[in-house]
């Protein structure tokens, strides 16, 4: 199967769902969100991606706010209703995650000057 890949700013890193009717062979699903628009865009657009399995640990250390590029494949499937209609859904699956930026929250240097700080970029080390 063919894979893809996508860079974009993760939105929201869901929980673990143990899913399924059989006990014996539970099935595990966590949900990633990402932003799939240009930065500045005036709308986001959020695209959501599944990992199942053992896939699911990938997405633990991802926080809001990072960037990743994540790995993925699309997946398909038909289902017929009691009436006979055809319905389609289609997931993301992914195939791998790495994180390229984490979030590092915004602090300001309490007392630095900007002369000062002028004076740290021009320093050789």
């Amino acid at each position: 199967m063919e894979t893809y890949k996508f860079t974009g700013r993760v939105i929201a890193v869901g929980k673990t769902e143990k899913l399924g009717s059989n006990p014996d062979k539970p099935f595990y699903k966590r949900t990633l969100v990402m932003d799939g628009a240009e930065p500045n865009a005036r709308f986001p657009n959020p695209l959501p991606f599944e990992a199942v399995g053992d896939k699911c640990k990938t997405l633990d250390g991802l926080r809001q706010g990072a960037t990743a590029e994540i790995t993925f494949t699309l997946n398909g499937r038909e289902w017929k209703d009691r009436q006979g209609q055809t319905r389609w859904f289609g997931s993301n699956r992914i195939v791998e995650v790495r994180a390229i930026e984490e979030v590092v929250p915004d602090i300001p240097l309490a007392g630095r000057t900007a002369e000062a700080e002028a004076e740290d970029i021009d320093m050789p080390f």
